[in-house]
């Protein structure tokens, strides 16, 4: 009907099968064994209905994960768990000291504070102020690596490596907390299980995986993101690119034509 459909499918089990176990557990190995055949039998499905020839795939996912504390531990590397009440008290301290008594502490998103804008006001109390002082009780809490205040992260003060500029492109002015905590690799606030969200490339680390006939067969070494493969999908259907778009197109994975001979990779 000269028209393109797009079809997206989501394995969301495999999410949690992740967090509960750990990546390397027998539990992922076995639901990835499981997506792997049901992935086979989509592709089957389209290809009697569609035809593979003119259908393009791409295969990828949201985030990557930590692996467990306690296996990392088992094999001699520094990796731990730390409660909210150890994240969190001594900066509840310190502004009780600073300010005096109050809930400081109003919410927490992984782990970022939002505090309690309603006594920093009843108190007169300038809230720039506020944060910095949080910002430096967390600061000297075991295993955290690095923290930020909005105020430095809304001016782009960050130090000018992969983790800033992660934290930096993360943050969301009307929704972020206040303060931006990054704990020492393989160190989380979560009591069981493994989790993500932080910079660090374990976490941000993802496959990116395209099938096609405009796709030449391939492995890549040139460092891609997941925003890069809107603006590709766009190019290869032939549509304009998303306004919003700030990745690139995959040129280097892309033939010109369809007709293009495809390269063998060298192995």
């Amino acid at each position: 009907r000269n028209a393109i459909d797009v079809l997206s499918v989501s394995f969301s089990s495999n999410d949690s099968v992740g967090h509960s176990y750990g990546p390397e557990s027998p539990q992922v190995r076995d639901i990835a064994i499981r997506t792997d055949r049901a992935v086979g039998e989509l592709l089957d499905r389209v290809d009697k209905l569609v035809g593979l020839d003119r259908t393009l795939v791409a295969f990828t996912s949201d985030h990557g994960v930590a692996m467990l504390p306690e296996s990392l531990r088992e094999h001699g590397l520094p990796a731990g768990r730390m409660t909210t009440k150890e994240l969190f008290d001594p900066m509840q301290r310190a502004l009780v000291s600073a300010f005096g008594e109050g809930n400081w502490l109003l919410a927490t998103a992984g782990s970022s504070p939002y505090l309690n804008y309603d006594l920093i006001e009843s108190r007169g109390l300038d809230a720039a102020n506020v944060r910095r002082i949080a910002a430096g009780a967390l600061t000297k809490v075991p295993h955290v690596a690095r923290v930020f205040t909005r105020d430095q992260l809304l001016l782009g003060q960050v130090p000018n490596d992969r983790v800033g500029s992660r934290v930096l492109r993360g943050f969301n002015a009307q929704r972020s907390g206040d303060l931006e905590i990054i704990l020492e690799p393989y160190w989380m606030r979560q009591a069981q299980g493994t989790t993500h969200g932080t910079p660090y490339n374990y976490d941000a680390h993802i496959p990116l995986i395209l099938m096609g006939s405009r796709i030449r067969p391939g492995q890549y070494s040139e460092a891609v993101a997941l925003n890069d493969l809107a603006p590709t999908l766009a190019t290869l259907a032939d549509v304009e690119i998303p306004g919003g778009s700030v990745g690139r197109v995959l040129t280097e994975a892309v033939q010109s034509t369809a007709s293009e001979s495809p390269r063998v990779p060298s192995r």
